[in-house]
């Protein structure tokens, strides 16, 4: 449904008000709380009691790694969401009542329970050192997991008036899908070129659990794997692996020549078992730990306004010592922090934070929002096909009309742009407006490339005591880790109850 910025007689112009705050702190005080961790790889949960929290904020903060699985959806005193996006999650939970529920961003949950440490670990080539991080300091979060990157620069501040430390969003990235998983593409690729195509896919396909078994073998190597490993390792090769090499090649695995001639005894097979020189396995890593590095350094010349001196890893795939040593290498001048256990950084913080949301008081605006609207057409910009005439006026139909720029600080619940609206046709029940996002700045049109509907806002309108529909204020809500809507009926100023927005199942 497109909206109009001017009067068509049905739907009434959008002005901007100055932002104001809403009431936050809903989950907080709750008995205990329970943080959720949907990886890429693996699921995780975490919790800790209420009592627990403020004793010590990193006592009995009890934590458990599952297999990736579907929520039971039982109900739970508090429930925190991890999520790398704000257009993700919260349907999988449906059970669990709405005000148990919060959605936790992950390098904000790693930066916070870092907060709570009484000091991290600063490493080099070398030795490690204590060190913390104080107020006024700006660092960048390197989150690195299994499927992705997430670049995010935090700066430490104190409220004045309780002496609360906070964390405040100052730039948020997505760097892309160069997660760990990524090494292990380029093993498989490697063992494909080991053993062929042809070998590969009866594997995978009449012996998947013996090709999992032997993928799970290589994730142990995997973080075994240093710049200063000097020793072969050896794997053992399922049965089923050599029985499908023979019939497939008419020949052993172990006796092929080509693999021999091909790696120059770098790679090996011998009695059941694959050995790998360390040279091999370390050039497993390079692409990755290469395009991570290079896409830090990118952000790094875009914010070069910011004082960080500071880089805090976090994630499982940050554990790795190939990448940091890349990292440690491409940026001598920045200071390296990696916390013990640094995979369960965002599992632990997401607890805390459930504890306290408070602690986040601004973010920064990953993606343009927007609606659809109406706009004064412009012959020497607008394509034919966008002209539309309404009451005697000619428009230009489907223009991005933005009500939040990437990039844009919001304070946590700010109330953004106040909109006037009538509902379309007289037996309305329902006022829907289609929400879109854009990686751009300053978009166009809503059916540009890059712009994706992400959902529905939602307000319910009623008849006046004249027989006609209400006139609806409308303004979005954002800041938060969720993006919220807040509706008044114009004549009596009463908040509209179940003003919500519905993100796309």
């Amino acid at each position: 449904m497109a909206l109009t910025d001017v009067i068509d007689g049905r739907k009434i112009m959008a002005r901007h008000l100055t932002a104001m705050p809403v009431r936050a702190g809903a989950m907080q005080r709750k008995p205990i709380v329970v943080a959720i961790d949907f990886g890429t790889t693996h699921s995780g949960y975490a919790f800790q009691t209420r009592a627990n929290f403020e004793e010590n904020p990193t006592k009995n903060l009890t934590r458990e790694m599952t297999l990736k699985s579907e929520t039971t959806g039982k109900e739970m005193p508090a429930i925190v969401v991890i999520q790398e996006s704000i257009r993700y999650l919260k349907n999988h939970l449906a059970e669990i009542h709405t005000d148990k529920l919060l959605l936790s961003l992950e390098p904000e949950a790693a930066s916070l329970f870092c907060r709570y440490l009484p000091f991290a670990r600063e490493t080099n080539e070398k030795s490690a050192s204590l060190v913390t991080v104080g107020v006024g300091d700006q660092y960048m979060i390197l989150d690195v997991g299994g499927g992705t990157v997430d670049i995010t620069v935090h700066e430490v501040q104190r409220n004045e008036e309780t002496e609360d430390i906070t964390l405040r969003e100052m730039f948020k990235a997505n760097g892309g899908d160069w997660g760990g998983l990524k090494v292990d593409e380029a093993f498989a690729d490697l063992l494909q070129d080991i053993l062929g195509p042809d070998v590969m896919e009866a594997l995978q396909f009449s012996y998947r659990d013996d090709f999992m078994e032997f993928m799970d073998m290589f994730e142990i190597i995997k973080r075994k794997v240093a710049p200063d490993m000097d020793s072969r390792e050896t794997m053992n090769v399922p049965l089923s692996f050599v029985q499908t090499y023979k019939e497939l090649n008419n020949v052993e695995l172990e006796d092929e020549r080509r693999i021999r001639r091909k790696y120059n005894g770098k790679i090996t097979v011998s009695k059941n078992k694959m050995r790998f020189d360390p040279e091999i396995l370390k050039g497993l890593f390079t692409e990755t730990v290469d395009q991570i590095c290079a896409l830090v350094s990118e952000y790094f010349d875009q914010i070069r306004e910011y004082n960080i001196g500071t880089i805090l890893m976090v994630g499982g795939f940050s554990e790795s010592k190939m990448l940091q040593d890349k990292v440690r290498s491409t940026f001598p001048s920045k200071r390296l922090i990696i916390p013990e256990e640094a995979g369960l950084c965002v599992l632990k913080g997401a607890v805390l934070y459930g504890h306290n949301p408070s602690m986040i008081t601004a973010r920064v605006s990953k993606f343009t929002y927007g609606i659809g609207a109406y706009k004064q057409f412009e012959p020497a910009l607008d394509p034919p096909e966008k002209r539309a005439i309404r009451d005697k006026i000619v428009l230009c139909k489907d223009s991005f009309s933005v009500h939040a720029r990437a990039g844009q600080e919001f304070q946590v619940d700010e109330m953004v742009g106040e909109n006037e609206y009538v509902a379309d046709g007289k037996d309305a029940t329902e006022l829907q407006i289609d929400v879109y996002t854009t990686p751009h700045r300053h978009p166009r049109f809503i059916d540009d490339e890059d712009s994706k509907k992400i959902g529905e806002m939602r307000v319910p309108v009623s008849r006046n005591l004249s027989g006609g529909q209400e006139t609806m204020k409308v303004q979005f809500v954002f800041g938060d880790t969720e993006l919220k809507v807040v509706a008044w009926d114009k004549d009596n100023g009463q908040k509209i109850k179940d003003a919500r927005f519905e993100f796309l199942k």
